[in-house]
């Protein structure tokens, strides 16, 4: 573990550079104990020199405020979301989901719950581009959000990755042909059910599941 973040490292006496850091949000990428991961590379004049260096920095650690280290030459600085990296994977190739038997419904319910944090960000372009497929179009999400009355606001949902008091109700299913799984999901606010409910299908084709959002209807 590191303690400050990004700081100097050396490989065999070699400056090694920083290429990037990887936040631990809890939901996305859980790591005991780790704030975030960050990767080092040793390169000179643009050319590089080893394989990527993967060093853990401890929760709670302070910033480089003083910029020590170096970035790497070859690198503009930015950040990547990893809502942006999904939405351009589904323009490429379908998502789909990979699990092992046995950890179906937990790798299910990970993913709705990463996809709902967009929604509850209001990112409807790229919620409905976390499915493989998707029944609504995103005027007809966000009319439903308003419960079908157009002069009502938006309804603001719980970030299912913020801990919240009050009740959730899922239902997981497997279908009993063996095709696949469906999944309704009551979505909240403030803690509470406000009668909005997501459907998803997870259907399978080998090892993967293909994701269908079904619908979003008032119960």
């Amino acid at each position: 573990f590191w303690d400050i973040l990004p700081y100097i490292i050396f490989y065999y006496n070699l400056l090694l550079t920083f290429l990037c850091q990887i936040y631990c949000d809890g939901v996305k990428l859980a790591v005991k104990d780790t704030l975030c991961i960050h990767l080092y590379q040793w390169a000179d004049n643009g050319e590089e020199g080893s394989d990527p260096i993967v060093v853990p920095v401890r929760a709670g650690a302070g910033g480089n405020l003083h910029g020590k280290g170096l970035s790497h030459p070859n690198l503009q600085e930015g950040d990547i979301l990893f809502e942006e990296i999904m939405s351009a994977a589904k323009k490429e190739n379908q998502i789909m989901i990979q699990t092992c038997h046995g950890q179906e419904e937990i790798d299910f319910l990970s993913f709705i719950k990463n996809a709902l944090s967009t929604l509850a960000e209001e990112k409807y372009d790229v919620y409905l581009n976390m499915f493989d497929n998707s029944r609504i179009s995103r005027d007809e999400l966000i009319l439903t959000l308003r419960y079908l009355d157009e002069n009502r606001p938006v309804i603001k949902i719980d970030n299912p990755s913020e801990e919240r008091p009050g009740e959730q109700y899922v239902i997981i299913h497997q279908y009993n042909n063996g095709c696949g799984y469906w999944m309704d999901y009551d979505l909240t606010t403030n803690g509470q059910r406000n009668d909005l409910t997501i459907q998803i299908e997870f259907l399978k084709q080998g090892t993967y599941y293909f994701v269908s959002l079904e619908d979003l209807h008032t119960l």
